[in-house]
């Protein structure tokens, strides 16, 4: 390799790895959010335990209690952190960095009985964030809520989930206070006066997250999570962020790719034995 290779070679990596590092924060700071918000009682601040760090949101879905683990862990911190969490009552999950799941998570899931997900989650990266983002669909607005506007956004979130329990299951999920939250935006998606779809913009230091990003079944395949999508990578532009991450479900991965994200590591999850791991 050539000393002008070499150097490109060495850059890439120094790129690659810093994409790695906002993606890990922004996933920490997007529980740090559910945790500073439960939807009842007070608020629990996460515990690490060695290279495990629990995060307890207070809502009754395992996904959103995680024990994250981004760094090689021992078996014991691992237990610990799990032990915390049921202790509150709390179903949670383990999302561990694929690069680090190794014997000693595979011990402790097993310990724990915890089964290993299927789905990778792929993390991935835009960075620069585009100046510019394409038009949107005919007929779609994007609000951003507020306090006082939640209930649209509600609305939007129950349809883009395609869930029965609709608004409940929505305001437990995002309580209103995260609407005033500085570091977070919520974008609903509203087609021709329906709301539709929703995306949430989470500020870490150096990223933005997107999240959430969901559309009703009957509006699916016409542009508007995507729309909704670069709605949240946008909040980083304002934010002065330099890259947006996201983690892709596997309907999103083809989308997101499409856009220009780049995958830069996967994340995988251990869930107790016969539940889905997934949010919805």
């Amino acid at each position: 390799m050539t000393g002008a290779a070499n150097r490109a070679h060495r850059r890439t990596g120094a790129v690659l790895a810093a994409l790695v590092a906002f993606s890990d924060e922004n996933l920490r700071e997007g529980f740090i959010v559910l945790a500073r918000h439960p939807p009842h009682g007070d608020a629990i601040a996460p515990r690490r335990f060695g290279a495990a760090e629990a995060f307890p949101s207070g809502r009754q879905l395992a996904y959103f209690n995680p024990v994250i683990i981004l760094a090689p862990a021992r078996v014991d911190d691992i237990v610990e952190a799990v032990t915390w969490l049921r202790s509150l009552d709390m179903p949670l999950t383990l999302r561990v960095r694929i690069d680090v799941d190794d014997d000693q998570v595979a011990e402790a899931a097993a310990r724990l009985g915890l089964e290993r997900d299927t789905w990778e989650e792929p993390a991935m990266a835009l960075a620069p964030i585009p100046e510019a983002r394409p038009p949107l669909p005919a007929g779609l607005r994007i609000d951003r809520a507020d306090v006082a506007g939640i209930e649209a956004w509600y609305a939007a979130q129950a349809a883009g989930l395609d869930i029965a329990a609709g608004r409940a299951f929505a305001a437990d999920l995002i309580p209103a206070s995260i609407a005033a939250d500085p570091g977070v935006q919520l974008n609903g998606g509203i087609l021709e006066g329906v709301p539709v779809a929703t995306s949430i913009a989470i500020r870490s230091e150096h990223a933005v997250g997107v999240y959430a990003v969901g559309t009703a079944t009957s509006v699916r395949r016409r542009g508007i999570g995507t729309a909704l999508t670069w709605a949240a990578v946008a909040a980083g532009r304002g934010w002065a962020s330099a890259a947006a991450v996201l983690q892709a479900s596997e309907m999103g991965d083809p989308v997101y790719r499409a856009m220009g994200f780049v995958e830069v590591s996967r994340y995988v999850t251990y869930a107790e034995r016969g539940l889905t791991a997934s949010a919805g």
